[in-house]
């Protein structure tokens, strides 16, 4: 999808802010990349740098690392909390989280998967992980679904 599709997607579906958050940086993307050692698909590349133009009533985590944020963490600082929760919930070291449902569930796409990730639903009482979207595109094109629930 290009900028274009998924901010009228965007626009469809949520309320502009007054004031936008922050768009990453180069530097933030290639810190992410880093730490992960993986490639993002570019839906999710763009539709992240879109979404700082949005009210998003879920907790998207944050690839900018300073600035004006939304205060939810950002992805790596996510990713390591739940790494360094008790032996009981083990974190699945493959899953990147990248948007919370503010009950501990979360979205994430799989590093192993990289670009060709589909997008899981991760059950926090139990770290059980559900492939609930096929690709990032679809994930974008089920959000009017998604937030009408």
């Amino acid at each position: 999808m290009s900028r274009e599709e998924i901010e009228h997607m965007l626009s469809g579906v949520l309320v502009k802010r007054q004031e936008p958050f922050d768009t990453p940086t180069q530097q933030d993307w290639q810190a992410l990349k880093n730490k992960f050692q993986c490639n993002f698909n570019p839906d999710f590349v763009r539709f992240m740098e879109a979404l700082p133009l949005y009210d998003f009533p879920k907790e998207v985590y944050d690839v900018a690392r300073s600035g004006n944020t939304s205060g939810n963490g950002t992805i790596a600082s996510i990713y390591d909390l739940e790494m360094s929760y008790s032996d009981d919930l083990r974190w699945n070291a493959d899953l990147i989280p990248f948007c919370g449902e503010g009950n501990g569930d979360c979205f994430c796409l799989s590093t192993s998967r990289g670009e060709d990730s589909p997008v899981f639903y991760v059950y926090h009482e139990n770290g059980r992980a559900e492939e609930e979207y096929p690709t990032f595109e679809a994930f974008i094109k089920g959000l009017p679904e998604m937030l009408s629930d």
